[in-house]
């Protein structure tokens, strides 16, 4: 019976640790949803989803508030899951999820910065591409090449101005994520987003010289 009394003693002295952990999760789960709804109430009343409605974020899960606060709550849980493994004081499990945890908690700001560019690329890429297809069009471009036959009207499909447009944000878009990648520090995919937008130019500028 000694063993017995031996394996109970040992679990006995680490339930406290057990429920500490349990106590840390559950406070720090409600904890953070708390702050998500304030937060993103916060944001919403101060009307941040009209600008992220100019960059494409729009929907009630999708609005630049609760994106915003999903983030956050996403940090704080594991803020909390590393806190409640730490309590627990059990080397073999807590140490390698903790290191896991830490290495994701210390790749959220590169995340973020990754995010921002993507989403200012975006941003910047839909301003560039109104602004192309309303010079182009002045200019009569899509009525020049219509009447060449070689172009679109609007009433039939994209226009030559608006298909320059969209090829203007596709590569200011690729060429941001070249750079996230590169933040994030995937060297393949960089490397190969870079090839890629090397080979767009190319076709790009053959098409040119061939028209």
């Amino acid at each position: 019976l000694y063993p017995v009394r031996e394996m109970l003693g040992e679990v006995l002295a680490y339930l406290p640790n057990v429920f500490g952990a349990v106590l840390i999760l559950f406070v720090g789960l409600l904890g953070a949803r708390a702050v998500q709804r304030v937060v993103t109430s916060l944001l919403a009343a101060s009307r941040v989803d009209e600008l992220g409605a100019k960059i494409g974020l729009k929907g009630e899960r999708a609005s630049l508030s609760a994106l915003t606060g999903s983030m956050l709550h996403a940090l704080i849980v594991i803020l909390v899951a590393v806190a409640a493994l730490e309590s627990l004081n059990f080397e073999a499990i807590s140490g390698p999820a903790s290191r896991v945890l830490g290495t994701i908690l210390n790749a959220i700001p590169s995340i973020v910065v990754a995010g921002a560019l993507l989403a200012l690329a975006y941003a910047a890429g839909r301003f560039i591409a109104r602004v192309l297809e309303e010079v182009l069009d002045q200019i009569g471009l899509d009525g020049f090449l219509v009447r060449l036959g070689i172009g679109l009207e609007a009433s039939h499909g994209r226009t030559v101005s608006q298909t320059i447009g969209y090829l203007a944000t596709v590569g200011i878009i690729l060429f941001a994520s070249i750079e996230a990648a590169s933040v994030l520090h995937f060297t393949a995919l960089s490397g190969l987003l870079t090839r890629l937008l090397l080979f767009a130019s190319n076709m790009a500028f053959g098409v040119l010289i061939f028209a």
